[in-house]
């Protein structure tokens, strides 16, 4: 690079050609002066500069994640932890001064979340099993004890094989796992 030339580069800027770096501040000396460009416009090294600075030295992204996962925690559009996660999330925003933060409406249907979900067999010897929900299963209101069917159905299609042989059952969609316990002892040390 000569030394009437200084040229930095954007990480961030998008793929423009075979570059990925993409120049952002061009500077040639031209009778005495400095001429900023970048597509025609003026460039504020210092606003870049903060920017980097603020992001590197002073992000909340980890704090932030680690809140929305780990202290609200998993949700589906519409459930109450996304009520809640919306205005935490306001909330963060209005603290770090930004201004008309408010919650914009979209239309959905409605929501669902799971408060509980226990699976015990019963026969022939009990054993809790691991288990989860479908997305808006409803509810049992109460204990349901029924013969258990294993129906594997992954695409549309195989739901016309299963039809009208799934009333009354406890049906579980996928095959289940095979577990990871070992097959032989541990050889003595």
């Amino acid at each position: 690079m000569s030394r009437n030339r200084d040229i930095a580069f954007d990480p961030f800027e998008r793929h423009r050609g075979k570059y990925h770096d993409a120049p952002i501040l061009a500077r040639r000396r031209r009778g005495g002066r400095a001429v900023a460009r970048r597509h025609g416009g003026a460039q504020d090294r210092n606003a870049a500069n903060r920017l980097i600075d603020e992001g590197m030295n002073h992000s909340q992204v980890m704090q932030t994640a680690q809140h929305l996962t780990d202290v609200i925690g998993p949700r589906m559009t519409n459930s109450p932890a996304m009520r809640i996660a919306e205005g935490w999330t306001a909330d963060q925003f209005a603290k770090w001064g930004l201004k008309n933060v408010h919650k914009e409406g979209f239309a959905f249907g409605r929501g669902w979340s799971i408060e509980r979900a226990s699976v015990r067999m019963v026969s022939p010897r009990p054993l809790q099993l691991t288990a989860i929900p479908i997305a808006w299963t409803p509810g049992t209101n109460g204990a349901v004890t029924a013969p258990v069917i294993v129906a594997p159905m992954k695409r549309e299609r195989d739901f016309d094989k299963w039809r009208g042989q799934l009333r009354g059952k406890i049906v579980m969609v996928t095959m289940p796992g095979t577990g990871d316990e070992q097959t032989s002892a541990p050889s003595a040390a």
